[in-house]
């Protein structure tokens, strides 16, 4: 709820916040080149590269986005409460 997202170490201290939703992040997941994407209350996903930089944000749903999957062709999917399914295209992040 706090807008957030927290990366924490082995020994369970806080390293680094995420910021840059405006809502509640309600989805996260670690693509397989090591970037992470969130997804939120907010209607939009974040691209994030390693060392928490936001560097994408993708924008599309009318409604809170609640999951992400990464596809086996590198493509992003995501679904939301607009009743939709989403794929996404970008570059891939390097």
């Amino acid at each position: 709820g706090d807008k957030k997202i927290k990366l924490w170490d082995r020994a369970g201290n806080c390293i680094k916040n995420l910021e840059g939703h405006t809502h509640s992040v309600f989805t996260l997941i670690e693509l397989s080149d090591g970037h992470l994407a969130s997804g939120s209350l907010d209607e939009t996903i974040k691209l994030w590269d390693r060392a928490g930089n936001c560097i994408k944000n993708l924008e599309g749903h009318t409604g809170s986005v609640y999951t992400l999957i990464e596809l086996a062709d590198g493509r992003l999917a995501s679904g939301a409460g607009d009743r939709t399914i989403k794929r996404w295209e970008f570059p891939r992040l390097h």
